[in-house]
C-alpha cells in the first residue's frame, strides 16, 4: 500500500488506487498514515479529527470510519474478519505501514541525502536530490481535509517546502548559478511577498550578477510596493551594496561544504525532518507538530 499526503489524499494497493471515502474519513487515514505504523489512541484520533470538543458521537464515527477504512484497504476479506492494513492496537489503532509507503516518508529520506550530500561537499548532487523531493507535492498537502491535526499538518509541510526551496536557492548561490537563482526568486518574491530570506536571496544574486541597481531597488520596492519594513538583516546586506562589500562577492566553490546562510545551508532541514518524526513517532496531542517545531 502507498499513500500520498503531498496533496489531496490517495491511496494505492498496487497500480490500483483505492477509494477511502469522504474528508472525515481521509483525515482519519491521514492520522493514522502519519504516525508510521505506531498506534494511535482513540482520544488523539477523536481530538485530532473533531478537535478539542468534539460531538457527542465522535467515538461511534471513529469506529464506523475505521470499519469503513478495513473494508476499503482490504475488500476481499470475510465479512467481520479483522483487517490485515488497519488492527486495533491496545486503545486506539495501528496502520501497518512504514515511511517508505508515503510520499512524506520519501520527503524525509530525499532531504536526508540532500544533508549527507552537502556535507560531503557534492552541492549538485544535492540540488538534483531537492528537486526530486520538492517534485513530490503535487497540490496543497492533505487538501480538504477537516480538523486540527490537518491543519496542523498543512503547515508544517507547507513550510519545510519553502525551507526546500530556500536551501535549494542557497545552494545555487554557493555554486555560482546566480542568473539561475534569479529566475526562480522572482517568481518566488512574488509568490511570499513577505518572505524576507527569499528577497535577500534574490539581492544577492543579482548582485553578484553584476546587477546592483537592480539589487538595490528590490530593497526599495519591499518597502515602497510590498509595505515592508525590512529587517536586520535585509538593512546590513543594502549597506553592504552600498559600500561594495567585497564579502558580499565571496562564493564557496563546489566541494568546500556547506553554503552559508541563515540556518547555515541544510541545517535547517535536519530539524524539520526530526520535527516531522517526532510528530510521527509520538503519542502527543494532535497540535504537536507546530509544538515540536
Amino acid at each position: 500500500m502507498r499513500l500520498e499526503l503531498l496533496g489531496p489524499l490517495r491511496a494505492w494497493q498496487g497500480q490500483r488506487e483505492v477509494r477511502i471515502g469522504g474528508p472525515w474519513r481521509q483525515a482519519v487515514l491521514g492520522m493514522l498514515a502519519a504516525r508510521g505504523g505506531h498506534p494511535v489512541r482513540r482520544g488523539d484520533l477523536i481530538a485530532g479529527v473533531w478537535g478539542e470538543q468534539p460531538p457527542a458521537a465522535a467515538a461511534a464515527w471513529l469506529q464506523g470510519h475505521v470499519a469503513g477504512l478495513r473494508q476499503a484497504l482490504a475488500p476481499c476479506r470475510p465479512h467481520r474478519a479483522a483487517g490485515q492494513a488497519l488492527v486495533a492496537s491496545g486503545p486506539g489503532y495501528r496502520l501497518r505501514m512504514g515511511p517508505a509507503g508515503l510520499d512524506t516518508g520519501r520527503l524525509d529520506q530525499h532531504v536526508a541525502q540532500a544533508r549527507h550530500a552537502c556535507a560531503a561537499g557534492d552541492l549538485a548532487h544535492a540540488v538534483q536530490v531537492l528537486d526530486r523531493a520538492l517534485g513530490l507535492y503535487r497540490d496543497v498537502p492533505l487538501a480538504g481535509l477537516p480538523g486540527p491535526w490537518a491543519a496542523a499538518e498543512r503547515l508544517r509541510v507547507a513550510e519545510l517546502r519553502l525551507t526546500l526551496l530556500e536551501e535549494r536557492i542557497e545552494l545555487l548561490l554557493a555554486m555560482g548559478r546566480h542568473r539561475d537563482a534569479v529566475l526562480d526568486l522572482f517568481g518566488l518574491t512574488r509568490t511570499h511577498p513577505h518572505r524576507e530570506r527569499f528577497l535577500g536571496q534574490l539581492m544577492v544574486a543579482l548582485y553578484r550578477s553584476g546587477r546592483r541597481a537592480d539589487a538595490l531597488d528590490q530593497y526599495a520596492a519591499a518597502r515602497q510596493v510590498r509595505g515592508l519594513e525590512p529587517g536586520p538583516g535585509l538593512r546590513r546586506l543594502r549597506l553592504q551594496m552600498l559600500t561594495a562589500d567585497t564579502a558580499l562577492m565571496t562564493v564557496l566553490p563546489p566541494g568546500s561544504g556547506l553554503p552559508g546562510g541563515r540556518r547555515g545551508g541544510l541545517s535547517g532541514l535536519s530539524q524539520e525532518a526530526a520535527a516531522a518524526a517526532r510528530w510521527r513517532h509520538s503519542a502527543a496531542r494532535p497540535h504537536a507538530p507546530l509544538a515540536a517545531r
